[in-house]
């Protein structure tokens, strides 16, 4: 199989980038147009039209200005033609030369065998979407993808294609939608995918293709840097890692992101560049990692928790790190610089409180600590810039670097907004991708040539780290479909395997799962939990195979041993996949009997209460009839004082009692305090006996408290209905 046109690109335009010492950035990627040029041969072409075909090719994001570069570089090269003269002069694009004999045999090799590995990869040979692709289809799209490493959306497309509709372009550019090359999120996710398991298997030929990375690296020079640039060999440069890039430096987000942030940072370094962090960033990454920590294992995600289910960091190291970032960061080299608003009050000038409130309401971002922190960082880097601002990153005195792209734009956006940059200088942060390609390139490049494969990993386990919404999808899916099966999906969803088996069976898309898929979706993560043991057995039972070779010449009796040893490996694997289905039924079962043996509970409280019920309000019956029987009394003994002339001795007891209760009524009257009266005391003793009679058979106080109600005298029990989530609380 010939090599795919996407290739034969990326080794002419690094061929002509390391062979001639006299080539700068553009030169080399002047080969990038050559395809471009034989789709719109016989065209007219300008400046603008290069850069918005870039956008749309290759999704790269060129300015107007570094268009009219490339215009005069493919001139003098002969890809295109001058035609007249003064306001008459037009440059028209010609046929390409022929590139594909250039391309070295070594890298042919390593691309065939690398395209092959990709049509047989799981993901690709076991989906319909892909299986129909050719070879060189599926080598252009996973070299479209080593290229830009998920750096571009269809919306570059789409804001291209409405600029180019303003300026009569738009049909000439249509000849170009069909080498479109922009991946959807399922294409950008099989492709990280497999060269993560490329990587894993066989990295030498993994390490192949950082020659693809590479090529995206030097377009980044141009794209971002807005103008051609050559290596430096010194540079004052205080770069200012945000929370995430630091986090990765420390290594709480995982092996590849470790390797690539200690790469770039060591490559800085070596021309002389300092690496601080500000403390406000440090609370920023403290944020993140308690975040993580305090939430339930089911509902993690991001960076940390990839890392940590993947067994790359221990959880004990991420609760060190959270306790104190800024002892964390000083150990990897990084000095913390505590850096107040309102201390250098002679800075403020060059980007004033008033900006920093204005600056916090253009980012729009949902989360206030993040826009203040964000708002925070490019006052801090602006004031500290002094008002001086150059176009190259490392010829700055201060940049702030952020992994969030959108924070780069809005920033750089907003300066130029406010004309406090001019569109050839650098913005006052500079995102990680950047920040990559100045180590890579700037810093010298056969002394950075580690880079684009550390690169190249990083970006992929971005790529790959588990997204909330995809987990967030699924579990609505089976809590609606499969509810009987939530909890199991919960313990899934603490399995590495089980969690990558759900993203890639999701594509990284938090599309909902089709009805039917619910059993496939859990099926599948249990077997890809069960795998991990059953990877580590054959591998041990692989040892023990290759031990009894070797020992073919001993006794007999050894030969019994071994061969029983292995017999107990392969039934203790039987059993440990026997007891995880067992564990799984377990917890069903006990949830249902669970439910039964709460039903019954309820319903012997119940009967409890309305016995004591019964019984509370026999006795409260029983005092009314005696509380009538005395006041009846003492309403006679009244009467026989009052109209009977000598009351008898019976009376005058009665009438002592009336006077001292009226003495005692009277007394409390005047201090202010109320008597309580039969209706109060038949309340507390009900309310007294009631609870004492339940909670001697058992019934929980709280519950026996919430279900009493007084009313006309006597005791009635509240709804049935807060029993459950009372108990279950308990």
């Amino acid at each position: 199989m010939a090599m795919g046109p996407s290739a034969i690109r990326v080794n002419a335009v690094l061929s002509a980038f390391r062979d001639h010492e006299t080539s700068d950035v553009v030169d080399a990627l002047c080969y990038f147009f050559v395809p471009i040029l034989d789709k719109v041969r016989g065209n007219p072409m300008t400046g603008s039209f290069l850069a918005k075909a870039a956008g749309l090719v290759y999704g790269w994001s060129l300015t107007e200005s570094v268009g009219e570069v490339f215009l005069e570089r493919l001139v003098a090269k002969g890809f295109i033609a001058e035609e007249g003269n003064g306001n008459d002069k037009k440059f028209i694009a010609q046929a390409s030369p022929e590139m594909s004999n250039s391309v070295d045999a070594t890298i042919q090799v390593s691309f065939d065998e690398v395209t092959s590995r990709f049509e047989q990869f799981d993901l690709i040979s076991g989906d319909l979407i892909y299986r129909h692709l050719t070879r060189e289809e599926l080598g252009d799209m996973l070299v479209r993808f080593l290229i830009s490493l998920d750096a571009y959306t269809n919306e570059t497309i789409a804001v291209e294609l409405r600029g180019a509709a303003k300026n009569g372009e738009l049909q000439t550019l249509k000849k170009l939608e069909a080498d479109v090359s922009v991946l959807t999120r399922s294409e950008t996710h099989v492709c990280a995918r497999f060269v993560q398991q490329l990587s894993s298997e066989d990295p030498i030929l993994a390490e192949n293709l950082s020659l693809f990375v590479s090529a995206g690296l030097l377009a980044e020079l141009v794209e971002d840097f807005r103008k051609p640039s050559s290596v430096e060999s010194k540079s004052e440069t205080i770069f200012y890692l945000d929370g995430p890039m630091l986090l990765g430096l420390i290594g709480t987000s995982g092996t590849a992101l470790q390797n690539e942030a200690r790469t770039i940072v060591d490559a800085l370094k070596s021309i002389g560049c300092r690496i601080l962090v500000l403390s406000e960033s440090c609370l920023e990454a403290e944020r993140v990692l308690n975040a993580y920590l305090k939430s339930q294992p089911s509902d993690r995600h991001g960076r940390t928790h990839t890392a940590v289910l993947k067994n790359e960091v221990e959880r004990q190291f991420v609760q060190t790190v959270a306790s104190d970032v800024e002892a964390a960061a000083a150990k990897y080299g990084v000095a913390v610089r505590d850096y107040q608003l309102d201390a250098f009050p002679n800075q403020h000038k060059f980007f004033g409180s008033d900006r920093t409130t204005d600056f916090d309401s253009f980012l729009g971002w949902e989360n206030p600590r993040a826009r203040e922190h964000d708002a925070y960082a490019v006052t801090a880097i602006m004031r500290m810039r002094q008002g001086k601002h150059k176009g190259d990153p490392l010829e700055n005195s201060h940049v702030f670097i952020s992994s969030n792209a959108k924070l780069v734009k809005k920033a750089r956006a907003y300066c130029l907004k406010s004309h406090l940059v001019r569109e050839n200088q650098c913005g006052p942060a500079v995102d990680v991708r950047d920040l990559a390609t100045i180590a890579w390139l700037r810093t010298g490049f056969e002394k950075s040539d580690k880079l684009p494969i550390s690169h190249m990993l990083a970006q992929c386990e971005r790529v790959l780290r588990v997204r909330k919404d995809v987990v967030e999808s699924a579990r609505v899916q089976v809590a609606k479909f499969s509810p009987d099966k939530k909890e199991q999906f919960e313990l899934l969803l603490q399995n590495n395997r089980s969690v990558s088996f759900l993203m890639d069976s999701s594509r990284g898309s938090a599309a909902t799962f089709a009805m039917d898929e619910d059993q496939k979706l859990l099926d599948g993560m249990l077997d890809a939990a069960i795998k991990v043991v059953r990877i580590d057995t054959d591998r041990k039972l692989s040892e023990k195979d290759a031990a009894l070779k070797q020992l073919r010449q001993k006794s007999s009796a050894e030969k019994a041993a071994i061969i029983k040893d292995h017999a107990e490996q392969q039934a203790a694997l039987v059993a440990e996949h026997s007891a995880l289905f067992l564990r799984l039924k377990d917890a069903e079962a006990k949830e249902t009997s669970s439910a039964r043996e709460l039903e019954k509970v309820i319903s012997g409280y119940h009967e409890v209460m309305m016995s004591a019920r019964a019984s509370v309000n026999f006795w409260i019956s029983f005092g009314q009839i005696v509380a009538g029987i005395i006041f009846f009394f003492l309403a006679v003994s009244a009467v026989y004082s009052v109209f009977g002339g000598q009351a008898p001795r019976w009376a005058d007891y009665g009438m002592k009692v009336l006077g001292v209760y009226g003495i005692y009524t009277t007394v409390q009257g005047l201090r202010g305090v109320g008597v309580p009266g039969f209706s109060q005391l038949s309340n507390g003793f009900g309310k007294s006996a009631f609870l004492s009679y339940c909670t001697r058979r058992g019934v929980p106080h709280d519950l026996a408290e919430r279900r009493f109600r007084f009313e006309d005298g006597r005791i009635f029990l509240a709804s049935r209905h807060s029993e459950v989530d009372d108990l279950t609380k308990q």
